[in-house]
This record gives C-alpha cells, structure tokens and sequence, in this order.
C-alpha cells in the first residue's frame, strides 16, 4: 500500500512538472507565443516574513498589546478571588446585605472582564490580520523590485524541506511539493532581504517609496499639449 501511494505521488509530480513546462514554452492550448521563455526565480516568503525587521518590530509592538490585555485581565481575576472566597467561606451570612454587596460586586468585575476580553480579542485579531495583511503587500513589492531588476518574469514560492531519510512522512510531504529543485542563482530571498531591510524601507516602507517613485515621475513628465 506504500509502495502504490509513494508511486502516485511520484506520477503527480511528475505531471506538475510537465504542465509546468508546458506552460512555460506557450504549448497550453490557446496560450500565445512568446519570442522569449519565461525566466523563473524563487523565493522563500517564511524566512522573509522572518528577517524582515520592519514587521518584527510591528510584530513586537502588537505582542506587547496583547501582554497588556492578559495584564489587565488577570488585574480583574486578582480582585475577583478574594471576593469568591468571602462568599464560599461563610465569613459572611448569606442573604444578609453585606452578601449581597460583594455578589453584586463580583458581578460587576466578571461582566467587566468578559467585556475586557471580547473587545480586546476582537481588536488585537484585527490589527493581526491587517498587520500580516501590510507585510505581504510590502513583500510583495519587495518581489517585484528585485525581480524587475534581474528580469525576472515569474517568481515562485519556494519552501526549503530536507525530510529526515527516516521519516516516511517527511518524505511524502517532500513529494507533494510544486518546486522540485532550483539553481542557487535563482534564488532571490536574500535579496528581497537586503531590500525589505534597507534604511530607506525601514523608514516609510515598500509601498510608500513606489508611491514617492511614481509621484516624482509624474512631476518629470512634460505637460500634454491639447
């Protein structure tokens, strides 16, 4: 049963790759025909999201917002235990007044925590998501520039995977991946890199600088004569 499994993995990579190809060359039905093939490169967007010190500085700030939510929350909890205690312990009487005060105030303090907790879930998983959201548009670009720069015209993911010879299912994991093997000067990750961790990027960031880029062209250009 492994030996058939491994052998239809086999069968499907090597189909990917022939589609590839194929539709590197233009033999995809209907494609068109370029004069020139396509020139590949790869890059690995982990390690970039990774090293990219502008995000893990973002990355730290919103990691900080979190510890202060936990902060507070726990702030709650603490004012809260003595007060569950009081009311286990029978120090005070049930049904008398000073009962039902502390009830009514450990009342207050959970409804308070559960707002706490609802709202600043709801708010950190948003800056999350637009956090990760950013970072990929500004990667993105990143992509863009060190590919236009070397011509490249397609640029792929590439997720580094050396399985273990003894681990049958790293093997397989392996096997399922689009990208087999690449030249070492294919690889543009360093590079994207280097450019994400510039000076300038740090400073206002991928999209901001194309925007500059594209302002200051736009200045250049001679007026249009109507």
């Amino acid at each position: 049963m492994r030996h058939a499994n491994c052998h239809a993995l086999l069968l499907l990579a090597g189909l990917m790759l022939a589609v590839c190809s194929s539709l590197a060359r233009g033999d995809a039905p209907g494609s068109a025909t370029f004069d020139a093939p396509e020139k590949i490169a790869v890059v690995d967007l982990e390690r970039v999201f990774n090293g990219y010190q502008r995000f893990e500085a973002q990355h730290k700030d919103w990691a900080q917002e979190v510890a202060e939510l936990q902060r507070k929350s726990q702030a709650l909890v603490d004012q809260m235990r003595p007060i569950e205690q009081d009311l286990q312990s029978g120090r005070i009487r049930s049904g008398t007044a000073a009962f039902r005060d502390r009830e009514t105030e450990l009342a207050r303090l959970s409804v308070d925590l559960q707002r706490l907790q609802k709202a600043g879930d709801r708010d950190l998983k948003r800056k999350e998501a637009r956090l990760y959201h950013q970072t990929y548009l500004e990667v993105l670009e990143a992509v863009k520039t060190v590919a236009a720069r070397h011509e490249f015209t397609l640029v792929v993911k590439h997720s580094p995977n050396n399985p273990d010879s003894a681990e049958v299912g790293q093997v397989r994991a392996a096997l399922q991946q689009f990208l087999i093997y690449h030249r070492p000067d294919r690889n543009i990750t360093d590079e994207v890199l280097t450019e994400l961790n510039s000076p300038e990027m740090q400073a206002v960031g991928p999209i901001r600088r194309r925007a500059a880029q594209t302002a200051g062209q736009a200045d250049k250009e001679p007026p249009v004569r109507k």
